[in-house]
Order: structure tokens, then C-alpha cells, then sequence
């Protein structure tokens, strides 16, 4: 069996039935599923990455923003933390402060536009 995160949502997904995992909806290969390509792969620009991260309150000051990015990323880079999260089907990526906000700053006009685009509305 192989295990999946899809927006919260553990997937187990079996290796010995006929058809398996066909793709991740992820851009980003997965060390725990060697043999699924992403569908990224080949259907170029495709990305559905589920992501979290953590956030301060606005006007936090910065030298305590930095401090936290860099404790947390300590953290993160922690081989016991790291086989932990992959057991999980998780990966890591330590980013700076300026990175996290640019990256949800591209996720919410991304998926802002596909929602218009789609017409779907608020019930």
C-alpha cells in the first residue's frame, strides 16, 4: 500500500492491483511512490499542490519573523523530523519569509482565476 495527502485526506492506494496509482496531481515527484510520474510530466503546467505553512499576525515584528523561519526550517531539516513527515507522504521545503508570501500571493490569483473561469458561485 502507498498512502496519498489530497487536501487534508489520507488516499491508500494499493501496489498490487491492475492499475495502481496512475499520477500525482502534485508537480513534484514523490520519494515513497518512485515508479508514479506526476501529471505534470505530461501534461505540462499542471500542479495541484497542497500545501501548509504557518503565519504570524500582520506587524509581527521582523526579528521575530526570522527567528521562527529559522528555528522551524532547523526543524524541518532534522533527519528524525524528515523520515517522520516522508512516512507520511510529506516533503519539506524549507523557504525564507519573502518565499512562503510570494508563493501564497501565485496560489491565490491562481486558483482565484480558475474559480472565475469556472463560473462556480458561493451557495
Amino acid at each position: 500500500m502507498a498512502e496519498m495527502t489530497a487536501a487534508g485526506r489520507r488516499v491508500r492506494l494499493p501496489r498490487n492491483t491492475r492499475r495502481g496509482a496512475e499520477a500525482f496531481l502534485v508537480g513534484r515527484w514523490r520519494p515513497a511512490l518512485p515508479d508514479v510520474p506526476t501529471v505534470g510530466e505530461t501534461l505540462a503546467g499542471f500542479d495541484v499542490t497542497t500545501w501548509r505553512g504557518i503565519g504570524v499576525p500582520q506587524g509581527t515584528p521582523a526579528e521575530i519573523i526570522e527567528r521562527l523561519n529559522r528555528d522551524i526550517n532547523a526543524g524541518l531539516a532534522d533527519p528524525a523530523v524528515k523520515a517522520r513527515l516522508a512516512e507520511v507522504g510529506a516533503t519539506p521545503i524549507v523557504m525564507t519569509p519573502g518565499a512562503f508570501g510570494a508563493m501564497m500571493t501565485d496560489d491565490t490569483a491562481r486558483w482565484a482565476k480558475i474559480i472565475r473561469l469556472s463560473g462556480v458561485k458561493p451557495e
